[in-house]
């Protein structure tokens, strides 16, 4: 629903049923695809808070014992724990470690990649098929898919496979 007591030139404004009422009303605004807050005032005027949009990068930065490199996400063909660090395997061949956790990395990754198993997460673009309990990989590697997440893991690739296509 538009809210009448905000105008954004280009811009839709979507509102709660709330907008007319109270001192203060919280509204979202979609602008190609970001997020904006915006903090309406009742005593007449419109105070716009423009919040820094969220995006994330492309690209991971390891710290690895003294030395410090910059992955793009393409470059990751999965990653696994390993001795309580984390480590990288990489399209060059190589692997690198890193010493955050599995989940700190999770939230730094974007939507191609899917933790499939409590110690793994895989690059949706290089697996090439499904088994009953494993993921290949375009490398011939095997990655195990937990029992939990093998519905979803399905769901994903499929849909992974036809965004591709198209």
């Amino acid at each position: 629903m538009s809210c009448p007591c905000l105008q954004v030139s280009n811009c839709p404004v979507y509102c709660s049923k709330f907008c007319h009422f109270g001192q203060k009303q919280a509204a979202t605004v979609c602008f190609f695809y970001r997020r904006l807050a915006i903090l309406a005032a009742g005593l007449g005027g419109v105070i716009l808070f423009f919040h820094k949009p969220i995006t994330k990068k492309h690209f991971l930065i390891i710290k690895d014992s003294g030395n410090i490199f910059k992955i793009k996400f393409p470059e990751i063909i999965y990653i696994e724990t390993y001795n309580r660090n984390i480590l990288f395997h990489l399209t060059s061949g190589s692997e690198i470690t890193g010493h955050e956790s599995l989940k700190a990395y999770e939230d730094k990754l974007d939507e191609r990649f899917y933790r499939c198993h409590t110690g793994y997460i895989v690059n949706m673009a290089y697996v090439t098929s499904i088994q009953k309990d494993c993921a290949i990989l375009n490398s011939n590697v095997t990655v195990p898919v937990s029992r939990y997440k093998k519905k979803k893991f399905q769901m994903l690739f499929t849909d992974f496979l036809c965004n591709s296509i198209f």
